[in-house]
């Protein structure tokens, strides 16, 4: 992550002022290059933001059925939005003739439109005086949604999209109080966007492990649906190759989303 995140400002429980006046943001730039760099990496202050920024919210969905209460803050509803777009976008973008079965070239019709239009969605998710923070913010976003030279995504592109909700919530856009929302509102909606792409354009899994792997594409949702499961109900793992029970439980990520996509 980049230097300036490492040195965030207010947590997103604090009052007072969300950065200091002097605070500059910058693009943030490639630091993991080989695997030596990995040490200083889970040394760093921004390791440790955004492994507990997951454990944060891990917390905050134990036990929580998808039709509990949560508040729905604007700048949730201004995520949806901007996912919202990312959908049309596919449709406005379809799938090219081309004798290649998977990486369809379409993607990268549908993905430079990400890349000029990133910085104006970040801003106008952003608060007016957050605006500056847009470039380095918006390089995550970009992250979030595959690779356009491999036409592929995978697990690192799905961590970057957490990191893109984790910036947010070191700025202040995002509260304390949206940790709900985060998970069964704006996840939910970049979850079954991204099963769009990877279906409308067929794209690759990026470093799937194969039979290691619980999912070819996706992780957060074992570890933030596990945190759903637990609590005075006994459902066990068979459960989640069972649709109707979980639709009728009212779970959503281990476990909805992900086993619809492979029964459908």
């Amino acid at each position: 992550m980049a230097e300036t995140e490492k040195q965030a400002g207010a947590s997103p429980e604090d009052d007072g002022p969300l950065l200091p006046a002097s605070f500059t943001f910058t693009v943030p730039r490639k630091e993991i290059s080989m695997v030596s760099d990995m040490g200083k990496w889970k040394r760093s202050q921004a390791y440790a933001d955004y492994i507990g920024f997951i454990l944060t919210l891990n917390e905050g969905v134990k036990g929580k059925k998808l039709t509990c209460d949560y508040p729905v803050s604007e700048t949730v509803e201004k995520l949806m939005s901007l996912l919202g777009t990312l959908d049309r976008w596919i449709d406005e973008t379809p799938p090219v003739d081309q004798p290649s079965r998977f990486g369809n070239k379409a993607y990268r019709t549908w993905y430079s439109k990400l890349e000029q239009e990133a910085e104006t969605l970040v801003s106008a998710v952003l608060p007016e005086e957050l605006g500056a923070a847009a470039p380095e913010v918006a390089l995550y976003l970009k992250e979030a949604v595959g690779n356009s030279t491999r036409i592929d995504y995978g697990t690192g592109h799905e961590a970057a999209f957490a990191a893109f909700l984790c910036c947010l919530c070191k700025v202040g856009a995002l509260r304390v109080e949206d940790q709900l929302a985060i998970i069964f509102k704006v996840f939910d909606r970049y979850l079954r966007v991204m099963r769009k792409l990877q279906k409308t354009y067929r794209m690759e899994p990026a470093g799937s492990q194969g039979v290691w792997g619980l999912d070819d594409f996706q992780f957060l949702p074992f570890i933030w649906g596990s945190s759903q499961l637990i609590g005075p109900e006994e459902l066990p793992p068979s459960l989640t190759l069972v649709p109707t029970l979980l639709q009728k439980n009212k779970y959503r990520h281990v476990i909805r989303v992900l086993v619809w996509y492979r029964f459908s």
